[in-house]
């Protein structure tokens, strides 16, 4: 197993013996411990927890600081880093799986690896409290999610990795909530081929050097509640896939677009804010069609409020769309644009549509 240091208990059956003469028995974890680990420690023993006591130190060429290959196995850093303070190992903080369940990694500072956390073919995997950053000579994904299907990620801080959340592959009933990342070279949320139905509530994107949040042929997919700000790219960047939902989401100070929809279908983008980008607040690509928005607010944009290339000519007396527009609210600040014409649900001042 590779554990250094600390204590170490492996557990005995223990029977009791209840009141009503009922013979109960359970077995609690067969590891439980308050250990230091050494770089490059494996927990491989099923149903064991262990809570560091010190600092797991890398050095050069390390493939990973502490790796999970067994199931129900708790790890609680305490507060403590995997850290490689040379930053010259490369490699990945803490990996998890393949093939495990009933994993949970909490309190960890990873620091100084080119990838923070890696959870990869496994389910039921919680991360919580997790503050990560790279290697900076060689900064890959903070945490990368790939087919980890019913996990949940919360508290999770990441900063300045290439990207800093990577989603992908069947991560069915996965939620990601209360997560922050910023200062990524490329895309803050990237989300990609996602199958099944993963969630996102509350997630911010800040100063990244692309998009804040990217879904990539990701289908039924919501986000919600969650800020895109200041990011180089667009706020939020829909291509390819279909049904996904954007409801309550604010998308500000982007260098281009608050929201960017291209080659996708069936959308819903629900009392969203998205105000002050330098392109349009709400960008629908001619590829996008029956996609609705409700109740979204656009002001002090540079472009258009709200611009839908599936329409004729922008501001003319009539013309038509492929998507559906109902009770949007929209500030002149807007530099440029008509006034919706015909649509239903279009506002009409001017610089909106």
């Amino acid at each position: 197993m590779g554990v250094t240091g600390g204590r170490r208990w492996t557990a005995a059956v223990v029977v009791l013996l209840t009141l009503a003469g009922t013979i109960v028995a359970f077995a609690p974890a067969a590891v439980s411990a308050h250990l230091t680990l050494a770089c490059g420690t494996d927990l491989s023993t099923p149903n064991s927890s262990y809570t560091l006591t010190g600092r797991t130190i890398c050095g050069a060429n390390a493939t990973f600081g502490i790796e999970i290959t067994a199931n129900n196995v708790a790890l609680n850093c305490a507060g403590l880093g995997v850290l490689d303070p040379s930053y010259s190992a490369g490699g990945t903080g803490i990996m998890v799986g393949p093939g495990v369940s009933g994993v949970s990694v909490a309190h960890c500072l990873v620091k100084g690896f080119s990838n923070g956390v890696s959870v990869s073919s496994s389910s039921v995997v919680t991360l919580k409290y997790i503050n990560a950053y790279p290697d900076p000579n060689n900064p890959a994904v903070g945490v990368s999610f790939i087919s980890t299907n019913a996990s949940s990620v919360s508290h999770v801080n990441v900063y300045q990795f290439s990207t800093g959340f990577q989603v992908s592959g069947a991560c069915n009933g996965t939620s990601f909530n209360h997560d922050f990342t910023t200062a990524d070279l490329n895309n803050g949320f990237l989300l990609k081929s996602i199958t099944g139905v993963a969630f996102f509530e509350d997630d911010k994107a800040t100063a990244n050097g692309a998009d804040g949040f990217q879904l990539s042929n990701v289908y039924g997919t919501p986000v919600t509640d969650s800020a895109a700000n200041s990011n180089l790219g667009d706020g939020f960047f829909v291509t390819g896939g279909a049904g996904n939902a954007l409801i309550s989401d604010t998308a500000m100070t982007n260098h281009a677009n608050g929201f960017h929809l291209d080659n996708t279908t069936s959308d819903a983008l629900n009392a969203g804010t998205s105000s002050d980008n330098l392109a349009d607040g709400y960008f629908l690509d001619a590829t996008v069609a029956t996609t609705a928005l409700s109740g979204n607010t656009a002001r002090h944009n540079g472009q258009y409020g709200f611009d839908d290339a599936s329409t004729g000519t922008a501001g003319a007396p009539t013309y038509s769309t492929a998507n559906a527009y109902v009770s949007l609210n929209c500030y002149r600040h807007n530099t440029s644009g008509g006034t919706g014409g015909s649509i239903a649900g279009a506002p009409t001042q001017p610089g909106c549509f």
